[in-house]
């Protein structure tokens, strides 16, 4: 993170980035909290780096899929949207003062459970925070495990944007794939939401739905679908050519 308003400042074994203007806003997702993605750390907050700040009145995006931690002078609170189009939403704002420390250690070290963190927490469970345009979504993906020292896990890149192409989903129509809205609608960027991986099957069909996992509540899901489908809120369901071959 290169900015002329931060330095680097050694303390002791650490180098860290100090806040060398006149006031910092950083705007964290009240949900980060909720979700586990940032906590409160003694005198500092610990988040995942993947967040927007403004200084001088603009507006400055991090996309680090890492946790590290800041300090603060004060904090309060904020409701709507910072972006053109990015949905509204509650934040915690934390206002940095001259010398207020933006990141406490600049010496990333690796840990497994980062990259555990990663995959379960954001990737699989549907946690990507959603103040990132949907263009930056694979890149951030496979910058977490860079970052976290796996490569690519020895993974194709066409497996990560399959998985993620089914994670990302119309925000109006849930059993629709995000790449198909966007599609017809290249400038939402932001009008997806994401589910967890477990819920793929469901969205699939009926079928795939009762052959995964939970059958309880797939049976209930398929009961849900159906009568959304009828009231127009959900596309038709596609038939799978495993389905077809049942068939006929």
């Amino acid at each position: 993170m290169k900015f002329s308003f931060l330095k680097e400042v050694k303390n002791n074994l650490k180098t860290q980035l100090v806040f060398d203007g006149n006031k910092m806003e950083i705007y964290i997702p009240s949900s980060f909290f909720e979700d586990g993605l940032a906590e409160v750390y003694g005198e500092y907050i610990r988040s995942i780096y993947i967040f927007w700040f403004k200084v001088d009145g603009k507006f400055y995006e991090v996309q680090l899929p890492i946790r590290m931690m800041f300090a603060y002078s004060s904090n309060t609170k904020y409701s709507g949207s910072i972006q053109p189009g990015m949905p509204n939403d509650k934040y915690d704002v934390f206002i940095l003062d001259k010398g207020d420390v933006f990141c406490d250690d600049t010496m990333y070290r690796v840990d497994v459970k980062d990259v555990q963190f990663v995959t379960s927490k954001l990737i699989e469970n549907g946690k990507m925070p959603n103040t990132i345009q949907y263009n930056d979504i694979l890149a951030v993906t496979l910058n977490s495990l860079d970052i976290c020292g796996v490569g690519g896990l020895d993974v194709s890149s066409l497996s990560y944007e399959l998985l993620l192409s089914e994670l990302y989903r119309s925000k109006n129509k849930v059993n629709e794939p995000f790449r198909i809205h966007i599609n017809a609608n290249p400038r939402d960027i932001y009008g997806y939401r994401t589910i967890r991986i477990t819920k793929i099957p469901e969205l699939s069909s009926t079928l795939s739905g009762i052959m995964g996992e939970d059958s309880n509540h797939q049976v209930a899901a398929a009961v849900i679908n159906n009568r959304l489908r009828k009231e127009g809120k959900i596309g038709e369901e596609k038939i799978s050519p495993v389905e077809k071959i049942i068939k006929y």
